[in-house]
C-alpha cells in the first residue's frame, strides 16, 4: 500500500497471513516498551486487510513483537486509514531528523 504525505512516500508490507499477530488495543506490545505516546517507541510495518477492516501492523523497537491496531473510526475507509497512519509516519520521520 502506498502511503503519501506532501511530499513524502512509504510503501507498506502488506501481512496477508495476519492471523498470528495479536490485536492491541491500546498500542502496547506484552514487553512493555512499546507504547503509543511522544517517544515513537515502535514502527509501522505494515498493514492488515482483515474481515474487521483495515489495521496497521507496528513493531516493538525493543523486543520486535507484531501487533496490529485500527487507525481509524471507519475501519472500512481506506482513505482514512491512508489519512492517519500518513500523519504517523510523518510524525515519527520529524522526531527521527530533529
Amino acid at each position: 500500500m502506498k502511503i503519501e504525505y506532501h511530499t513524502h512516500t512509504w510503501h507498506l508490507k502488506n501481512f496477508a497471513q495476519h492471523g498470528s499477530i495479536s490485536y492491541q488495543r491500546g498500542l502496547r506490545c506484552n514487553c512493555g516498551y512499546a507504547r503509543y505516546d511522544d517517544n515513537m517507541t515502535f514502527d509501522i510495518v505494515g498493514y492488515a486487510n482483515t474481515d474487521y477492516g483495515y489495521m496497521a501492523i507496528f513493531e516493538c523497537k525493543k523486543c520486535f513483537e507484531k501487533y496490529k491496531h485500527h487507525m481509524s473510526r471507519n475501519k472500512r475507509s481506506e482513505e482514512e486509514f491512508k489519512d492517519n497512519v500518513a500523519n504517523m509516519l510523518f510524525n515519527q520521520y520529524r522526531k527521527l531528523t530533529k
